[in-house]
């Protein structure tokens, strides 16, 4: 379970909080919009550097998709995205998106560190 401190931090850099499915906080007041970025509520803790990196990187990656304009106005969320959901256990990180609904779960199943599982959900060209 995540502490009202930890989700503060994680609000103020527009990670949102999923609870599975469809279902996101609606403390950001985004109504029916879809955030980039959300994190699972059965995630463990994320240090603080954790969350600067994924607001950092993963967050910006999945913005730049996007017109930055339409982000920024909309916190972060947009109509029909299909969201990414992060979640650290046992100290590795693994991710889903929206849309999954077929196995695995969650990928990758045997968890990385957090560097390793942004360059898989978008990998820097080289």
């Amino acid at each position: 379970m995540l502490s009202e401190q930890i989700i503060k931090k994680l609000h103020e850099k527009y990670i949102y909080l999923a609870s599975g499915g469809f279902h996101f906080d609606v403390l950001l007041n985004i109504g029916a919009l879809a955030p980039l970025i959300a994190i699972h509520e059965t995630s463990e803790e994320p240090t603080d550097e954790e969350i600067k990196f994924i607001h950092s990187r993963i967050l910006n990656d999945e913005a730049g998709i996007y017109i930055q304009d339409r982000i920024k106005e909309k916190k972060y969320a947009i109509e029909g995205h299909n969201t990414v959901t992060l979640k650290k256990e046992n100290g590795k990180w693994n991710y889903r998106r929206l849309t999954w609904t077929h196995s695995p779960r969650w990928f990758p199943v045997q968890g990385v560190s957090i560097e390793e599982l942004a360059e898989i959900i978008h990998p820097t060209k080289k």
